[in-house]
């Protein structure tokens, strides 16, 4: 399946990262090599070698596999420095490499991810502080230490302020993307997102439209309209059904995707549906609307295009309609 167009940035950012990292580290690994500091320079070519391999094949990754990498590189770079910090210590300026971790991990990995990872590398770095200072393998004053943890705590800092603010942008504007803006629902775009990413069969497709809507309109007005939108839409969210999700296609058309559910199921929930919007008129302001719904049912046991599926609960939904409304139609 392709990415989104989030996913397809977030593989560029580790693109780039990975250009930078494998730039740098090939040049720390042929600095190492000439110097003969062999176990640094095998690990900074292994690393090298990752960097090139992941440059070359990382676009034609699927989205789980990016996502893993992202864990995988990050975790790599993150021992590589670890690494370094243990064999080196504070005798040059290669532990200052450290502040890397907390920047790179939030902007490969996510806010998540990064908070136990960062973590996790600030107490190992400390453990190795401490073992070094306990036996004597160097000696470095606090001021130097403090010199390198609070600028990672720093940085570690500023990266999580970031992500989170970029995490709840991007809440917002998913939510913009993919909600209908009057009854909350998911909206036509997020129908085709939801469904491409579906993995479970059989799986029911229901197309509910209100009978008589534009009469609602016309006798009370396009404010009961959408009184009335809002209040169906209420009632299929109560249904609480598991992994079933409901969707405003437009207009006075619903959807629901149902995975899992054969058509036995599918007609119970369909059933219960009509009985509750049938047997519950809405009451607004001084007037009592009654409500009734055409229900199309289209089931797929197996992977299908989801034009397709639209197509024939479409047809069921029109021949709902042609033959006395209030009904379900499956085939």
């Amino acid at each position: 399946m392709a990415l989104s167009v989030y996913q397809q940035q977030k593989v560029n950012i580790i693109k780039n990262m990975v250009v930078i990292v494998t730039m740098i580290v090939f040049g720390y690994a042929v600095i190492n090599f000439i110097e003969g500091t062999s176990l640094i320079y095998l690990a900074e070519f292994l690393l090298f070698g990752l960097g090139c391999i992941t440059i070359f094949k990382i676009n034609g990754w699927s989205k789980y596999w990016v996502e893993k990498f992202s864990l995988i590189f990050c975790l790599i770079l993150a021992v590589y420095l670890l690494f370094v910090l243990y064999l080196e210590g504070f005798e040059n300026t290669s532990h200052i490499w450290l502040v890397a971790i907390p920047i790179t991990a939030y902007l490969i990995t996510g806010r998540k991810v990064d908070l136990n990872l960062t973590s996790l590398c600030l107490f190992i770095a400390i453990i190795i502080i401490g073992v070094k200072e306990y036996f004597k393998i160097s000696q470095t004053s606090i001021e130097s230490i403090l010199d390198v943890l609070l600028p990672y705590i720093w940085v570690w800092a500023l990266s999580h302020i970031y992500e989170t603010s970029n995490d709840n942008n991007q809440t917002t504007l998913l939510d913009l993307a993919t909600k209908d803006s009057l009854t909350n629902l998911y909206n036509r775009r997020a129908f085709y997102d939801i469904f491409a990413d579906n993995k479970q069969y059989p799986i029911a497709l229901m197309e509910i439209d209100l009978d008589f809507f534009k009469k609602i309109n016309d006798t009370y007005g396009h404010d009961a309209g959408d009184y009335v939108l809002k209040y169906v839409a209420e009632k299929l969210l109560t249904l609480n059904l598991k992994n079933v999700d409901v969707f405003r296609m437009g207009g006075e058309e619903f959807a629901i995707l149902l995975p899992n559910f054969d058509l036995q199921q599918t007609l119970d929930v369909a059933n219960h549906i009509l009985t509750e919007l049938r047997n519950t008129p809405i009451n607004y302001k001084e007037h009592t609307i009654p409500i009734t719904a055409s229900i199309g049912i289209a089931i797929s046991e197996e992977p299908c295009d989801i034009d397709d599926l639209m197509k024939q609960a479409d047809n069921h939904l029109y021949k709902a309609k042609d033959t006395g409304r209030d009904k379900i139609v499956y085939q």
